[in-house]
């Protein structure tokens, strides 16, 4: 054995699992003498390592936390709350005083991706339950193993933790959750991380710092100063040249640029290369592009200068970055997290896991969108049913939903009306009459128009019926009173009562008649297209996201807001009712609101109108055109009676 692997041999026997891996280790990576570990530093230091940490703690901050259980029937895993989730989820909220959830991502992406390992050590009540969590720096830890191991198959025993203040404290493994990506193969307690064989790149990108930063504080680095050739007179002294040396380093820094007042004749040549001739940017450019791709990203993504970055390419560089970097390392973080906590909360981690919700991220959106809508446009030209057209959108289907087409659920939207004369009511005489003339002239009684106005009070008097009654639920959900199961119910029931009077209000303000099976159907279908939606509304609730400083729901803030969206939604099935509820030969048009902001889906509606009966796909606020429900808009009937406004 040579005298280097001797060092090397020894090193690692005194050496505690400590800061690095066995590549940091080492004195020297392979293939150098160098020492590119004791050059490097901390990594976390690094410009190009710090701003890519930075940019992936922000990203992944934007995902939600929450606990899912496994859905036996359905074979899918499903957002899930309860006392013992509840107070896990907690834990993460307010790990401790000092700080919260953000900084817990962002402490354990720098230990990750520096080190390769991450770990939390458990904070602990009076009578053991755990409460919330510190992070221990990487570079403060090293992981032990007892010597009684029996057959070395207890990796980590214990945690040996430095203190700021010098000592040691040993934790126990069973107070730590531990986060890896990979195992060193010359010890696999610890992780690996990529920027391990990245030293050499750092070093350069350190170096290339310096150099620039010296080049802008100092001038040239350095000068040979020579006295001039001259027939006249005695050369310079050895002392006459170090006070020109001296005078032209008292012009260096601060003072660069000016002028250098010499005493004596010399000739001074530079010693290091100008900096267009050394061309920085592009010798940067290369252990850049290696650090980030360690990183798990493109430098564009990273807001780095890339030397591939143009704006056709930046946007599929962030999309990359966010689908195969953070949102596996999140997934990672979630699945290692959930196996040591979950069995802490009573939770089989057979049946529930630590998961993500992606609703509402922005670097999401898009890619959202163009899916959500690439499944719309397959389901309403006939290519898909309900169940392929769910699963595109990211809800949950269900078996039900095999089969069913775009063209079905219309069918089903607007109802099954009574046609049978005993079912029907007998429709007076002088009303049949009218009837005919606005056929004819095509303008309402003043009855009709005095019925539309009812119609819209009744409308109106609904929705803030159903805003009223789910914000009673909320209310009784955050005093403690009902569980999220219960919640779930009572809301359901909410949807389906307040679709099925609008329902019934629609049809019976177009002259309908409509039947109690007609009515229930369609309140069915209206809370089965609700469930995914309500389900992921429910989670966010329960992880915290409309909780005030003082861990309590928020019920006059954001969460009211988003409750009333579904409210809102409601209307959409007293337009379709109007539209059912109307004769045959009706025709609509989609009158927008001349005084406000119309969405490009709107204006194309009202463009291509009237529509007849039959080919009535969208009505306003159901959800079918961007502006959801903020439509300002409303169907007119061909014989000039108005739908329902906003």
């Amino acid at each position: 054995m040579g005298w280097i692997e001797r060092i090397r041999k020894a090193f690692q026997v005194r050496q505690p699992n400590y800061g690095g891996t066995s590549a940091l280790a080492y004195p020297w990576l392979g293939g150098t003498r160098y020492d590119y570990v004791r050059e490097a530093g901390d990594l976390w230091a690094n410009s190009p390592v710090s701003i890519c940490i930075n940019k992936k703690a922000g990203m992944m901050a934007d995902l939600t936390l929450r606990v899912e259980r496994w859905d036996e029937r359905t074979g899918k895993w499903v957002p899930h709350s309860d006392e013992r989730t509840r107070r896990l989820l907690r834990t993460f909220r307010k790990p401790n005083d000092f700080y919260g959830f953000r900084e817990i991502l962002w402490a354990t992406i720098l230990n990750d991706d520096c080190r390769g390992h991450s770990i939390l050590y458990k904070r602990r009540n009076e009578i053991g339950q755990v409460v919330g969590y510190w992070v221990l720096p990487y570079t403060k830890v090293s992981l032990e193993s007892d010597t009684d191991n029996s057959g070395g198959t207890r990796l980590i025993t214990y945690v040996r933790y430095y203190t700021p203040g010098g000592a040691q404290h040993d934790i126990p493994w069973s107070d730590c959750v531990m986060t890896r990506q990979g195992l060193d193969p010359s010890d696999q307690r610890s992780g690996l991380s990529p920027l391990a064989a990245q030293l050499r790149e750092v070093c350069t990108d350190n170096n290339a710092s310096n150099k620039m930063a010296a080049l802008l504080q100092n001038g040239p680095t350095g000068f040979i100063v020579s006295p001039k050739a001259s027939d006249k007179g005695p050369s310079l002294t050895v002392d006459q040249l170090k006070a020109v040396g001296s005078a032209i380093n008292n012009m260096a820094r601060d003072r660069a640029g000016k002028t250098i007042p010499l005493a004596y004749p010399v000739d001074i040549t530079p010693t290091d290369f100008k900096p267009s001739e050394m061309d920085l940017g592009n010798i940067r450019a290369v252990p850049m592009d290696r650090i980030c791709a360690a990183l798990g990203g493109d430098p564009m993504a990273f807001g780095l200068p890339s030397t591939s970055k143009t704006y056709s390419n930046l946007e599929e560089a962030l999309d990359a970055l966010g689908n195969q970097t953070i949102i596996p390392t999140a997934n990672r973080f979630a699945e290692q997290w959930g196996e040591v906590l979950l069995p802490d909360f009573g939770l089989d981690t057979d049946m529930f896991r630590l998961a993500w919700s992606h609703e509402g991220v922005s670097w999401l959106a898009d890619e959202t969108m163009e899916r959500h809508e690439d499944a719309r446009k397959s389901f309403i030209a006939g290519i898909t049913d309900r169940y392929q057209a769910k699963i595109g959108v990211g809800v949950e289907p269900a078996e039900s939903d095999k089969g069913v087409t775009y063209f079905d659920l219309q069918a089903r939207a607007r109802g099954v009306l009574a046609r049978a004369d005993s079912e029907r009511k007998e429709t007076p005489k002088a009303l049949m009459i009218a009837w005919g003339r606005l056929n004819k002239n095509r303008r309402p009684p003043i009855e009709a128009k005095r019925a539309a106005n009812t119609s819209q009070l009744t409308h109106d008097r609904l929705i803030r019926e159903m805003e009223r009654r789910g914000m009673d639920v909320f209310s009784q959900f955050n005093a403690g009173a009902i569980d999220a199961d219960k919640l779930q119910r009572e809301l359901n029931e909410i949807i389906y009562d307040v679709h099925r009077s609008m329902y019934r209000l629609g049809i019976q303000s177009a002259g309908g008649t409509p039947t109690d099976a007609a009515l229930d159907q369609f309140a069915r279908i209206a809370v089965d297209g609700q469930q995914q939606y309500l389900l992921n509304f429910i989670g966010d609730v329960q992880t915290g996201r409309y909780d005030d400083d003082n861990g309590a729901i928020d019920l006059d803030g954001s969460l009211k807001t988003r409750w009333g969206l579904y409210a809102t939604n409601a209307s959409g099935s007293a337009s379709f009712g109007f539209v059912e509820g109307s004769p045959a030969n009706s025709f609509f048009d989609w009158q927008i609101d001349a005084a406000a902001e119309n969405c490009e889906d709107c204006i194309a509606l009202s463009d291509l109108g009237p529509y007849p009966k039959e080919l009535v796909g969208a009505v306003p606020r159901s959800g079918e055109t961007v502006c959801l429900g903020n439509c300002k808009c409303r169907l007119i009937r061909s014989d000039g009676i108005p739908g329902f406004g906003p």
